[in-house]
C-alpha cells in the first residue's frame, strides 16, 4: 500500500541528505586547503634549508653538481606539480554548479530556483528586456505554488531535484577524492625532499 506523505517525506530527507553530504565535502576541502597550505610552507622552508637557489647559481659544470641539482630538482619538481593538482582539484570541488541541461522538467522550480544569468556577452540595452524575460519566467514556474500542487508535482520536483543534487554530490566526491590522492603525493615529494637534505 502506497503512502503518498511517507513518499514525499523519504525525498524530503532524501534531498536533506545529499545537501549534508555536499556540506561535509566541502568541509573536507576546507580541511585539505589548510594541509595543502602548511606543506606549501614546509616546501618552501625545506627549499631554504637545502640550498636551492645557491646550488641553481653555483658556479661550473661538473657531474656532481649536475648530479646534486638533479636529486633536488626531481622532488622539488614533483612537489610543485602534486601543489597544483591538489589546489586544482579543491577549486573544482568549491566551483558553483548549475544543473545539469536536461536533466530536470522544469528551468526552474520551487525546490531550486535556479535562473541562469545570461548577461555575460548581451548588449546594454537588451538587459532590461532579458532581465524581464527571466522574471517572468521565474514568476510563471511559480504560479503553482499560490494555485496549489498535486502530490505528483510535488514528487516530480523531488525527483528532479535529486537527479540534479545527484550529478553535483558525484563531481564533488570526485573532485574531493582525487585532491586527497594528490595532497598524499606531495606530502610524499616532501618526504623526498627531506631524504635529499
Amino acid at each position: 500500500m502506497q503512502n503518498a506523505e511517507a513518499t514525499l517525506e523519504h525525498a524530503r530527507f532524501g534531498i536533506t541528505n545529499a545537501q549534508e553530504t555536499i556540506r561535509f565535502i566541502d568541509a573536507k576541502i576546507a580541511v585539505i586547503l589548510s594541509f595543502l597550505t602548511f606543506l606549501v610552507g614546509q616546501a618552501l622552508t625545506l627549499a631554504d634549508e637545502i640550498g636551492l637557489r645557491e646550488l641553481v647559481r653555483g658556479d661550473g659544470c661538473t657531474w656532481s653538481r649536475l648530479l646534486a641539482l638533479l636529486a633536488v630538482a626531481v622532488p622539488v619538481g614533483a612537489l610543485l606539480v602534486c601543489l597544483v593538482k591538489t589546489a586544482c582539484y579543491c577549486l573544482d570541488a568549491l566551483t558553483a554548479r548549475p544543473p545539469e541541461a536536461g536533466l530536470a522538467r522544469l528551468t526552474s522550480c520551487v525546490l531550486f530556483p535556479f535562473l541562469p544569468d545570461k548577461g555575460g556577452n548581451r548588449r546594454r540595452g537588451d538587459a532590461a528586456v532579458i532581465e524581464l524575460a527571466r522574471i517572468q519566467s521565474f514568476r510563471e514556474s511559480f504560479a503553482k505554488v499560490s494555485a496549489g500542487m498535486e502530490n505528483e508535482e510535488i514528487a516530480a520536483e523531488f525527483a528532479d531535484q535529486c537527479g540534479v543534487l545527484g550529478v553535483i554530490l558525484g563531481k564533488k566526491m570526485r573532485a574531493c577524492n582525487r585532491a586527497i590522492v594528490w595532497l598524499l603525493l606531495s606530502a610524499l615529494a616532501l618526504v623526498l625532499m627531506h631524504l635529499v637534505q
